[in-house]
């Protein structure tokens, strides 16, 4: 079995395509991609800034501790930052998505021909062509609409739920002591959020 192992790696090395057989941790994607958005000058620095820190200066500036926030502390970061949520992309507009499934190269070489036969004055190629360019993107079209609204259906029916423990404000109430076993430590109280 290693000699046939052997001898598919030495051909593969020959025809220079051992790359498409390799395993990679994490796929890689087109070397074109460009992230959705950019991530802001001041986020980067400060959390690089954090990378080199041991974790209580980051806690320190930070305004936290190890046992976390309270939770007026939460509210009030809540209040000025945001609520802490995944941002979620925004659908194509129809007319970029139909663009989209326009422009593949196959479409663009038809519609080439399409165009030389109209110069050419052959109006059935032309006809012909054209009705394939038109049905190639229009089925794409719709199959990638359907599969996208069945995404956002399944997508719908899963909720996330995170629950967090949190410090109790030292003036509130402190709750009775339970003798639940799976319950919040003293000091604490548990709040859950669905998303």
């Amino acid at each position: 079995m290693q000699i046939l192992t052997n001898l598919f790696r030495t051909f593969l090395r020959s025809r220079r395509v051992g790359a498409l057989f390799e395993r990679r941790a994490i796929p890689t994607g087109p070397s074109n991609a460009q992230p959705t958005r950019n991530v802001p000058p001041e986020l980067t620095q400060t959390l690089q800034r954090a990378s080199g820190d041991d974790a209580a200066t980051v806690l320190q500036r930070l305004h936290s501790s190890r046992d976390g926030i309270t939770d007026t502390q939460a509210e009030v970061l809540r209040a000025q930052i945001g609520p802490n949520e995944v941002e979620h992309e925004k659908p194509l507009p129809a007319w970029l998505h139909l663009w989209h499934c326009y422009k593949n190269p196959f479409n663009l070489l038809l519609t080439v021909l399409a165009v030389v036969s109209y110069l050419t004055e052959d109006h059935k190629a032309t006809l012909v062509i054209g009705s394939m360019v038109v049905l190639s993107t229009l089925l794409r079209f719709v199959q990638e609409g359907r599969s996208s609204r069945a995404a956002a259906r399944l997508q719908a029916m899963v909720s996330n739920k995170a629950t967090v423990l949190r410090k109790l404000d030292e003036d509130a109430p402190q709750p009775r002591d339970s003798t639940d076993a799976d319950g919040p430590p003293s000091g604490f109280a548990m709040h859950s959020h669905t998303a």
